[in-house]
């Protein structure tokens, strides 16, 4: 039995395996050709030249010892490998270096799906605002605003994670349609490249992302940082089209909504349905492939990113029609009316706005709807009487839900509908000095907190409650 080899013989023996110049094995690693970049037509520019000193050549040569790890993932969709650069990258100089970005120019009526760009200039910013439930949204219009999404090579944060691709979209002055692809082509090239990505963003007025609160923004966030650059993102709106459209289309659950993700939104509700799409989770490996040297899938990646923004611009257009239901040409919108309307009554409740929320009530038909949504909807309606100063029509159908809930709170649905009637019936008592239908709505709701202890905001509410009784108590 030999003697087992030490860490560093058996990493050159790898290496050589993978560069397929192992004594007695000619074949390359699974997945990969038995090719030479250098010998590749000619693919690499002097500065692509791997420098095994600099600290780009330690990153790549850590890459390629990790070759196995950044393997081809199966069953990905026919899009080929290539090897060198990314094609039609233009080079922009910046105040610290050089820029790689594809830049292409659409048509307004370029379409996608269903959809063409310049239906995002007929939104209106009123259901923006509304649904988004930001007053600083008020005035957003397509013209003045960044459409952004991002390629990084991990979902989480730090300084582990890199953004090596930001697609910019945005309207320019005659119309058209301006799509900025910009393109890490090395860690030494960083700094240059969040430069320009932060320059492109500040000169909007609104950034339009989806999920990108929660996401982009930050791990854009946390390469600037690192290269000691200001945010881009202060004193500047950020629509995240994620969270109204999921408010839109009727929150969490079972349907063809369900997932609210931006491929299925896409496809229902604009009519765009991908083909071969190199998935999200293939990004991280076409670039490190690109690193390393090794034939990559970065032209999926790009045109990946390129269905992404155009979805943000056609998905916005979308929200923006959702208080007309329909689009500028009369068409209506995709989607359940139903849940588009429940939506706006909460919009506009949540917004005070309770004038339009009655509106919406009225216009909303709920024949054959079983009794939670019927129990929600009334829930709306009698708070929206309330406050509009239609108290007694309001106080009677608040009681009306409380009994009817009562009889069926066999669903948490209908036990949270009567819990919360019988909250609101309490605390406009008390403000209107009612102390006996005050007490009497808080023993409801107490009795109903005791069945079923409810969320959290329940209690806050009925503690709210308790205290505002003892004041007019004493």
């Amino acid at each position: 039995m030999s003697p087992p080899k030490s860490k560093l013989a058996a990493r050159l023996q790898r290496l050589r395996r993978e560069e397929g110049t192992a004594p007695g094995n000619s074949s390359a690693p699974r997945g990969q050709k038995n090719i030479s970049p250098k010998k590749a037509g000619g693919v690499n520019s002097p500065d692509q030249e791997l420098d095994r000193s600099s600290g780009l050549g330690r990153l790549r040569q850590r890459l390629e010892d990790r070759g196995a790890v950044y393997s081809e993932i199966k069953d990905a969709p026919a899009c080929p490998t290539r090897l060198g650069a990314p094609r039609d990258l233009e080079a922009m100089e910046v105040r610290d270096g050089i820029c790689h970005a594809r830049i292409q120019t659409l048509d307004s009526t370029q379409v996608h799906g269903s959809w063409t760009l310049a239906e995002a200039h007929q939104a209106d910013a009123r259901a923006v605002e509304l649904l988004a439930h930001d007053a600083s949204l008020a005035s957003v219009r397509a013209r003045d605003a960044i459409f952004l999404d991002t390629e990084t090579t991990g979902l989480s944060g730090g300084s582990g994670t890199w953004v090596y691709m930001v697609g910019l979209g945005r309207f320019l002055p005659d119309g058209s349609f301006e799509m900025w692809q910009g393109f890490l082509r090395g860690p030494e090239a960083e700094k240059p490249f969040m430069q320009e990505v932060a320059r492109r963003i500040a000169e909007a007025r609104t950034v339009v992302s989806f999920f990108g609160k929660s996401y982009d923004q930050h791990r854009l966030l946390d390469r600037l940082r690192l290269n000691g650059l200001g945010s881009p993102f202060e004193g500047r709106p950020h629509l995240d089209l994620y969270y109204p459209l999921k408010r839109l289309l009727g929150g969490q659950g079972p349907g063809p909504y369900g997932d609210h993700k931006l491929q299925t939104l896409e496809d229902r509700l604009c009519g765009h349905k991908r083909v071969d799409d190199l998935p999200g989770s293939a990004a991280p490996e076409a670039w490190f492939d690109f690193l390393a040297q090794r034939p990559h899938r970065l032209e999926g990646v790009f045109q990946h990113n390129f269905l992404d923004v155009l979805s943000l611009v056609t998905l916005f257009g979308y929200l923006g029609r959702a208080l007309t239901g329909s689009r500028a040409d009369g068409r209506d919108l995709a989607g359940p009316d139903l849940l588009r309307n429940l939506a706006l009554m909460q919009s506009s409740v949540k917004a005070r706005q309770y004038e339009r929320a009655l509106e919406l009530l009225t216009a909303t038909d709920f024949p054959g709807q079983p009794l939670a949504q019927v129990l929600v909807f009334d829930l709306m309606r009698g708070e929206c009487l309330l406050r509009t100063g239609a108290v007694e029509a309001g106080q009677n159908l608040l009681r009306t839900i409380h009994g009817r809930a009562w009889e069926e709170r066999s669903q948490e649905v209908i036990q949270r509908a009567g819990l919360e009637s019988a909250q609101i019936l309490g605390l406009s008592a008390v403000q209107r000095g009612e102390l006996v239908l005050a007490e009497e709505a808080h023993g409801w709701a107490a009795d109903w907190l005791d069945l079923w202890p409810g969320l959290v905001r329940h209690r806050e509410v009925q503690l709210r409650l308790t205290k505002a009784l003892k004041r007019v108590r004493s």
